[in-house]
């Protein structure tokens, strides 16, 4: 029986590193999308309404397609909190270091 090279053996491992990395970064995303969006609930505002108190710096649709993604910019969510009348956050119900693997069991 035939060893697989090595070369092998390091890109697979790097591969498995790889996609662990994209799980993880889909569970923040996804947790950073839940939170905006109950943010927006909490304070009853829709994409709409949340455009313009933007003051036109987005439209409706790239509004609900940005945080639909999950991958705008901590800036942004600052930005659009503040917009909405946020005093403060509140991320107590986040777990501490890695998410769990599947964003819906993230307690609220």
């Amino acid at each position: 029986m035939a060893n697989k090279p090595q070369g092998s053996d390091k890109r697979a491992e790097t591969a498995e590193l790889s996609s662990t990395n994209q799980r993880r970064k889909t569970v923040w995303q996804q947790s950073a999308k839940r939170l905006l969006q109950a943010e927006m609930t909490l304070r009853g505002f829709t994409y709409k309404q949340l455009a313009r108190v933007l003051d036109g710096d987005e439209n409706e649709q790239s509004l609900m397609t940005r945080i639909n993604r999950g991958t705008f910019s901590f800036a942004f969510y600052l930005q659009v909190v503040r917009a909405m009348g946020a005093d403060t956050i509140t991320i107590s119900h986040l777990p501490k270091g890695t998410p769990p693997s599947n964003p819906t069991d993230i307690k609220r």
